[in-house]
């Protein structure tokens, strides 16, 4: 067992992060949208719980890569196979590119809309609730992101995945 233990704790972190991330969109953003019908106070909402998250998610995202780096720097320098603990260390990381892509834009608008009313214009219901909704479809697939890189690892650390 300590053979796989820098293995094991990568995978462990990436589907810590997946769970983190997923929690966001089954339990937070519903809560959210049921607590509330006041669109200023739901992109409000949704500014803290982007705050809360920001830093935390890349770093563990971060932290992981580098554990996967280091496990396939491992595998390597004893002539083992450590492409996989490469790719699932890749793929975990690629959560930064794929939010850069696919959600800037959609945390852009929401940020203007939580402005907008901090000075009085409030969003109307339809489109804090739209927005709130799209972010959240859209941070589930990003939780999928590290819950990947973490089967590929634990696939490689159970020598089910080797190239």
């Amino acid at each position: 067992m300590a053979g796989i233990g820098v293995e094991a704790i990568a995978v462990v972190t990436g589907c810590f992060l997946s769970g983190a991330i997923m929690s966001v969109f089954l339990i937070t953003i519903p809560v959210l949208i049921a607590t509330t019908k006041q669109p200023a106070k739901l992109v409000n909402q949704w500014r803290c719980v982007y705050l809360s998250g920001h830093v935390k998610g890349p770093a563990i995202a971060t932290t992981t890569g580098l554990v996967y780096v280091y496990a396939a720097w491992s595998k390597y320098a004893v002539g083992e196979q450590w492409r996989v603990f490469a790719l699932a260390g890749a793929t975990t990381v690629s959560i930064v590119p794929y939010t850069l892509t696919f959600m800037q834009g959609i945390n852009n608008a929401l940020f203007r809309a939580d402005d907008m009313a901090g000075k009085g214009v409030e969003p109307s219901w339809a489109d804090a609730e739209r927005l709130v909704l799209r972010w959240g479809r859209l941070n589930a697939i990003r939780a999928l992101i590290p819950l990947a890189g973490g089967i590929i690892g634990l696939l490689g650390t159970c020598k089910m995945l080797s190239f």
